[in-house]
Protein backbone atom coordinates (compact mmCIF):
# COMPACT_ATOMS: atom_id res chain seq x y z
CA UNK A 1 0.00 0.00 0.00
CA UNK A 2 0.97 3.32 -0.49
CA UNK A 3 -0.30 6.70 0.91
CA UNK A 4 -0.82 9.79 -1.57
CA UNK A 5 -1.56 12.76 0.80
CA UNK A 6 -5.15 14.04 -0.13
CA UNK A 7 -5.90 10.86 -2.74
CA UNK A 8 -5.83 8.33 0.03
CA UNK A 9 -4.61 4.83 -0.13
CA UNK A 10 -3.45 3.07 -3.48
CA UNK A 11 -1.70 -0.30 -4.14
CA UNK A 12 2.07 0.30 -4.80
CA UNK A 13 3.23 0.07 -8.16
CA UNK A 14 5.52 -3.50 -8.91
CA UNK A 15 8.55 -3.62 -11.19
CA UNK A 16 11.72 -5.61 -11.66
CA UNK A 17 13.89 -2.79 -9.94
CA UNK A 18 11.49 -3.31 -6.44
CA UNK A 19 11.58 -6.46 -6.39
CA UNK A 20 15.56 -6.91 -7.04
CA UNK A 21 15.85 -4.44 -4.13
CA UNK A 22 13.10 -6.25 -2.00
CA UNK A 23 15.10 -9.38 -2.72
CA UNK A 24 18.73 -7.55 -1.89
CA UNK A 25 17.33 -6.80 1.17
CA UNK A 26 15.69 -9.64 2.04
CA UNK A 27 18.79 -12.00 1.90
CA UNK A 28 20.47 -9.15 4.10
CA UNK A 29 18.02 -9.58 7.20
CA UNK A 30 17.09 -13.73 6.49
CA UNK A 31 20.53 -14.46 6.99
CA UNK A 32 21.60 -12.12 9.75
CA UNK A 33 18.56 -13.91 11.65
CA UNK A 34 19.39 -17.06 10.85
CA UNK A 35 23.23 -16.52 11.84
CA UNK A 36 21.92 -15.44 14.88
CA UNK A 37 19.16 -18.02 15.51
CA UNK A 38 21.40 -20.65 14.87
CA UNK A 39 23.91 -19.09 17.71
CA UNK A 40 21.44 -18.69 19.92
CA UNK A 41 19.42 -22.07 19.25
CA UNK A 42 18.15 -24.51 21.62
CA UNK A 43 17.39 -27.90 21.30
CA UNK A 44 13.39 -26.58 21.12
CA UNK A 45 14.69 -24.48 18.48
CA UNK A 46 15.74 -27.29 16.84
CA UNK A 47 12.92 -29.51 17.19
CA UNK A 48 10.47 -26.64 15.94
CA UNK A 49 12.71 -26.91 13.14
CA UNK A 50 12.50 -30.25 12.04
CA UNK A 51 8.53 -30.41 12.93
CA UNK A 52 7.63 -27.34 10.91
CA UNK A 53 9.93 -28.94 8.18
CA UNK A 54 8.18 -32.34 8.46
CA UNK A 55 4.73 -30.85 8.16
CA UNK A 56 5.72 -29.07 5.12
CA UNK A 57 6.96 -32.18 3.64
CA UNK A 58 3.74 -34.16 3.83
CA UNK A 59 1.57 -31.61 2.46
CA UNK A 60 0.77 -32.11 -1.08
CA UNK A 61 2.03 -28.57 -3.47
CA UNK A 62 -2.03 -27.37 -4.23
CA UNK A 63 -2.35 -27.13 -7.86
CA UNK A 64 -3.39 -23.55 -9.35
CA UNK A 65 -6.38 -24.49 -9.48
CA UNK A 66 -7.04 -25.72 -5.90
CA UNK A 67 -9.52 -24.54 -2.84
CA UNK A 68 -8.25 -21.31 -1.46
CA UNK A 69 -7.98 -23.69 1.56
CA UNK A 70 -5.18 -26.09 0.68
CA UNK A 71 -3.56 -22.72 -0.68
CA UNK A 72 -3.49 -21.38 2.77
CA UNK A 73 -2.72 -24.76 4.29
CA UNK A 74 0.34 -25.15 1.76
CA UNK A 75 1.44 -21.40 2.29
CA UNK A 76 0.91 -21.31 6.25
CA UNK A 77 3.29 -24.27 6.65
CA UNK A 78 5.83 -22.96 4.45
CA UNK A 79 5.94 -19.78 6.66
CA UNK A 80 6.04 -21.86 9.75
CA UNK A 81 8.67 -23.46 8.53
CA UNK A 82 10.99 -20.65 7.63
CA UNK A 83 10.03 -18.89 10.89
CA UNK A 84 11.20 -21.31 13.10
CA UNK A 85 14.45 -21.09 11.10
CA UNK A 86 15.29 -18.00 12.67
CA UNK A 87 13.11 -18.21 15.79
CA UNK A 88 15.95 -17.61 18.02
CA UNK A 89 17.68 -14.73 16.37
CA UNK A 90 16.77 -12.41 19.42
CA UNK A 91 16.30 -9.12 17.79
CA UNK A 92 12.61 -8.13 17.66
CA UNK A 93 13.86 -5.30 15.10
CA UNK A 94 15.70 -7.87 12.78
CA UNK A 95 12.50 -9.72 12.69
CA UNK A 96 10.27 -6.78 12.33
CA UNK A 97 12.00 -5.36 9.25
CA UNK A 98 12.79 -9.36 7.75
CA UNK A 99 8.81 -9.59 8.00
CA UNK A 100 7.84 -6.79 6.12
CA UNK A 101 10.25 -7.31 2.89
CA UNK A 102 8.91 -10.97 3.12
CA UNK A 103 5.29 -9.87 2.98
CA UNK A 104 6.96 -7.60 -0.04
CA UNK A 105 8.35 -11.08 -1.65
CA UNK A 106 5.13 -13.17 -0.55
CA UNK A 107 3.18 -10.07 -2.77
CA UNK A 108 5.48 -10.47 -6.29
CA UNK A 109 4.50 -14.62 -5.73
CA UNK A 110 1.00 -14.02 -5.65
CA UNK A 111 1.25 -12.43 -9.38
CA UNK A 112 3.39 -15.22 -10.30
CA UNK A 113 1.16 -17.87 -9.13
CA UNK A 114 0.06 -18.89 -11.92
CA UNK A 115 3.09 -21.37 -12.90
CA UNK A 116 4.08 -21.31 -9.63
CA UNK A 117 4.39 -25.33 -9.77
CA UNK A 118 7.94 -25.02 -10.95
CA UNK A 119 8.94 -22.69 -7.94
CA UNK A 120 7.14 -25.04 -5.40
CA UNK A 121 9.03 -28.54 -6.81
CA UNK A 122 12.81 -27.28 -6.95
CA UNK A 123 11.90 -25.27 -3.26
CA UNK A 124 11.37 -29.13 -1.59
CA UNK A 125 15.15 -30.11 -1.87
CA UNK A 126 16.04 -26.84 -0.75
CA UNK A 127 13.93 -26.63 2.05
CA UNK A 128 15.67 -30.25 3.34
CA UNK A 129 19.36 -29.07 2.58
CA UNK A 130 18.39 -26.12 4.70
CA UNK A 131 16.80 -28.15 7.65
CA UNK A 132 19.87 -29.87 7.46
CA UNK A 133 22.14 -27.55 7.22
CA UNK A 134 20.39 -25.28 10.24
CA UNK A 135 20.11 -28.11 12.65
CA UNK A 136 23.96 -29.08 12.05
CA UNK A 137 24.82 -25.92 13.18
CA UNK A 138 26.59 -25.22 10.03
CA UNK A 139 26.08 -21.38 9.49
CA UNK A 140 28.28 -20.94 6.51
CA UNK A 141 26.10 -23.63 4.71
CA UNK A 142 22.33 -22.97 6.11
CA UNK A 143 23.10 -19.22 5.22
CA UNK A 144 24.60 -19.84 1.50
CA UNK A 145 21.36 -22.63 1.27
CA UNK A 146 18.88 -19.94 2.18
CA UNK A 147 20.48 -17.14 0.03
CA UNK A 148 20.03 -19.30 -2.48
CA UNK A 149 16.82 -20.24 -2.04
CA UNK A 150 14.95 -16.74 -1.88
CA UNK A 151 17.51 -15.32 -4.82
CA UNK A 152 16.31 -18.20 -7.49
CA UNK A 153 12.76 -17.81 -5.55
CA UNK A 154 12.84 -14.31 -7.24
CA UNK A 155 14.52 -15.29 -9.99
CA UNK A 156 11.84 -17.78 -11.17
CA UNK A 157 9.35 -14.87 -10.05
CA UNK A 158 11.13 -12.33 -12.53
CA UNK A 159 10.72 -14.32 -15.16
CA UNK A 160 7.22 -15.40 -14.84
CA UNK A 161 5.87 -11.75 -14.60
CA UNK A 162 8.27 -10.39 -17.45
CA UNK A 163 7.12 -13.70 -19.84
CA UNK A 164 3.33 -13.26 -18.48
CA UNK A 165 3.00 -9.47 -19.23
CA UNK A 166 1.33 -9.12 -15.44
CA UNK A 167 4.36 -6.68 -14.68
CA UNK A 168 2.38 -3.97 -17.22
CA UNK A 169 -1.14 -4.63 -15.38
CA UNK A 170 0.39 -3.33 -12.02
CA UNK A 171 2.50 -0.23 -13.07
CA UNK A 172 1.09 2.71 -12.07
CA UNK A 173 -0.99 4.55 -14.75
CA UNK A 174 -0.96 7.79 -15.82
CA UNK A 175 -2.13 10.49 -12.17
CA UNK A 176 -5.20 12.41 -12.92
CA UNK A 177 -4.51 15.91 -12.68
CA UNK A 178 -5.46 17.32 -9.30
CA UNK A 179 -7.57 19.98 -9.43
CA UNK A 180 -7.34 22.69 -7.21
CA UNK A 181 -8.83 22.00 -3.49
CA UNK A 182 -11.22 24.64 -1.38
CA UNK A 183 -9.62 25.42 1.87
CA UNK A 184 -11.60 25.90 5.08
CA UNK A 185 -15.44 26.92 4.78
CA UNK A 186 -17.04 28.30 2.12
CA UNK A 187 -17.83 31.92 2.71
CA UNK A 188 -21.29 33.28 3.07
CA UNK A 189 -21.96 36.12 0.87
CA UNK A 190 -25.07 37.33 1.59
Amino acid sequence: MRIDVGRGFRVAPVSVEDLEDVTSWRIEFETRALDASIGNGDDNWEAEIIASYHLLSKIKVPRVDAPAEEMYDYGEKHMRFHDALVAACGSPWLMFFRSALQTQALRYQALAMTDREHMVNRAVDEHQAIKNAAVARDTKQAMALVTHHIQQTSDDVKVLLQTSGKLDEFLPGPVAEEKPRRRGRPRNTA
